[in-house]
């Protein structure tokens, strides 16, 4: 082969390199720029799904108002207008299509912001947030307290900040407190079964000077564990015997729901005060594993 053939040989060698690069570097953007427009597109279709009260995403059960405007099931409970147009909600009225939409897509961990990269259907985010390792945690007295952290520093917390509050060992003890006017929430850590447990008592103004005391029992875990126990709550004297058997709610489970259910111990200001002694009362706790 003579000088002239090798060298149209290199050059057409070097011709088709540049037109591989060329198509490589073009297959490269094409797959970025589908990429990008389909991450927009997926951001897009959940970003539907906003609610408008909570900027969380609204999740089947999906309701909405008369508009068809979206609302997630947690805060349609607590308001009685959309916070768009200002309708009244008349029913519970679902849309069946968003749901159905919603069951084919994934959606971000509502902990995201803390670090949580994870994506999951509907069904499967709420049993991952449960016991999600960035899921950040509130005090359990948030009237008086907006302390926030990790499920580990939960304890430490109430040791720490709220120096009140007695820690007992055993499955079965007594908690005892002075029931007056002024005091609003009682509340004692029990410490069985590898677990710590938030004996807590409430007293909620009904009317006027008409007050009811509610008691129960929080398991500071999440609700897989939860479920793993039972607890009787008792009152007694010689002559009466109030008890109550139910299941401690978790850390991620809100006080007021379990009071607004009933799920709790509740008896009237005046009953509780002719259970107790000098004003003090003795409230049998035993928590035992199921």
């Amino acid at each position: 082969m003579d000088e002239r053939s090798d060298a149209g040989l290199n050059e057409q060698t070097a011709t088709d390199s540049h037109q591989n690069d060329e198509d490589s570097n073009y297959k490269q953007i094409k797959r970025k720029h589908e990429d990008n427009q389909s991450g927009d597109q997926f951001s897009s279709i959940i970003n539907l799904f906003e609610c408008p009260v909570c900027y969380d995403y609204v999740l089947p059960p999906i309701k909405q108002c008369t508009r068809g405007h979206l609302i997630c099931e947690k805060c349609r409970l607590k308001i009685l207008k959309c916070p768009v147009c200002n309708e009244t909600f008349e029913t519970d009225v679902r849309n069946l299509q968003m749901e159905k939409l919603a069951r084919t897509l994934v959606f971000p961990c509502k902990f995201r912001q803390s670090g949580c990269q994870l994506c999951f259907s509907p069904d499967e985010r709420k049993i991952h947030e449960d016991s999600c390792p960035f899921r950040i945690y509130s005090c359990p007295f948030p009237i008086t307290c907006r302390w926030q952290g990790s499920l580990d520093s939960v304890v430490s917390h109430i040791v720490n900040s709220h120096k009140t509050v007695p820690m007992q060992d055993g499955e079965d003890v007594v908690f005892s407190f002075v029931i007056t006017s002024e005091v609003t929430v009682w509340a004692m850590i029990q410490k069985c079964h590898d677990q710590h447990f938030l004996v807590l008592v409430r007293k909620i103004e009904m009317s006027h000077y008409i007050y009811q005391l509610y008691a129960l029992v929080q398991v500071i875990a999440p609700k897989s564990i939860a479920r793993n126990f039972a607890y009787v709550l008792t009152l007694k004297d010689e002559q009466r015997r109030l008890a109550l058997e139910s299941s401690p709610i978790s850390i991620n489970d809100c006080i007021d729901d379990a009071i607004a259910v009933r799920d709790c111990l509740s008896v009237d200001f005046v009953t509780a005060k002719s259970f107790s002694q000098d004003g003090n009362i003795r409230l049998l706790v035993a928590i035992k594993a199921i």
